[in-house]
């Protein structure tokens, strides 16, 4: 299946509860807070599947890309509005753990 821009979805979710049938969907990683985003299949620009709590069920809401780091993002890291890549704040908390040691 092909994604956002051209690309592939990045995984692959099978949600399996004994009251329900199977649910399966592509997702894709959050580049910033590594949170899997579900996806909506074969949509132009990307767009991101999002449980309300308060309607009880799922919307369709605008994907996020982030520029700086050149990956999808889930919309509360849009929100922020700075770029963090994962690998950037796991140096950050691998340098303040060798400071404690």
């Amino acid at each position: 299946m092909i994604g956002a821009r051209g690309k592939r979805a990045s995984g692959y979710a099978v949600v399996l509860d004994p009251d329900a049938p199977a649910w399966e969907h592509d997702t894709v990683t959050c580049g910033h807070c590594q949170r899997v985003i579900f996806t909506v299949p074969g949509t132009w620009s990307m767009s991101y599947l999002i449980y309300d709590a308060h309607l009880r069920r799922w919307v369709v809401e605008p994907g996020a890309w982030c520029r700086t780091c050149m990956s999808p993002v889930c919309v509360a890291c849009h929100q922020i509005g700075t770029c963090t890549p994962w690998e950037k704040q796991m140096e950050q908390l691998e340098k303040s753990a060798h400071g404690r040691c």
